[in-house]
């Protein structure tokens, strides 16, 4: 991964969007400066359909959340609007964990998990969303060497968001961008690894079967 390359990659993002970054969030580590480039992937990837458009919401200098916790609306994020929907892309939020809901609401721990980026419906300003709003979740991973405790850790994160359907089932976001693909989930949602490091695509055939997605994204 190079950093300079990704910052440079960033800056050009907000700034098509009417915004721009603040230096302290390009001060960052690596890993939440890649996370801001793979926000700007993934916002490109959805609006490259049509009819999808996405509306940077925030101050004239972004302040995304740096670190886990709650919807919090007065930190910068997007409002995606397609087919007569709307969805809301986040960084850094806790959801609520499928074991958590299914074992009768007892907290601990483990009710929770953050992820990176993700794409909600119907989020609710300082609440912990659910896992059945989750669209699309996504990790992030900047790591020069690909490890395979990554794809553990999204294994596991997929788990915790869906339970694996016998048969295909058209994900959630496909149906909002209207074109076709399924997923074996239920709920449906669709969850992907994102690195900059080419080996990680020798692991993507397992997690493939559970609706895991790998993307290469190196700037």
């Amino acid at each position: 991964m190079n950093l300079k390359n990704a910052k440079l990659e960033i800056n050009k993002f907000f700034q098509k969007h009417g915004t721009k970054v603040s230096r302290s969030l390009l001060a960052g580590s690596e890993g939440k400066v890649y996370e801001l480039y793979c926000l700007g992937k993934t916002i490109d990837y959805l609006t490259s359909f049509p009819g999808v458009s996405a509306q940077y919401v925030g101050n004239k200098s972004v302040d995304f959340k740096r670190g886990p916790g709650l919807i919090d609306t007065s930190k910068s994020y997007f409002i995606v609007s397609g087919n007569g929907s709307e969805l809301e892309l986040h960084t850094n939020i806790e959801v609520k964990t499928l074991s958590f809901v299914h074992g009768r609401g007892v907290a601990g721990n483990s009710s929770h998990h953050e992820i990176d980026l993700v794409l909600l419906l119907n989020p609710v300003n300082g609440e912990r969303p659910s896992y059945e709003k989750v669209v699309l979740g996504i990790e992030c991973k900047a790591h020069g060497t690909f490890k395979k405790g990554f794809v553990r850790q999204v294994l596991g994160m997929r788990r915790e968001l869906s339970f694996y359907a016998d048969f295909p089932l058209p994900s959630l976001l496909t149906l909002f961008l209207d074109v076709p693909s399924n997923v074996r989930a239920r709920p449906p949602s669709e969850f992907w690894l994102a690195f900059p490091n080419p080996e990680g695509k020798s692991y993507e055939s397992g997690p493939n079967v559970f609706g895991v997605k790998f993307k290469h994204w190196c700037p």
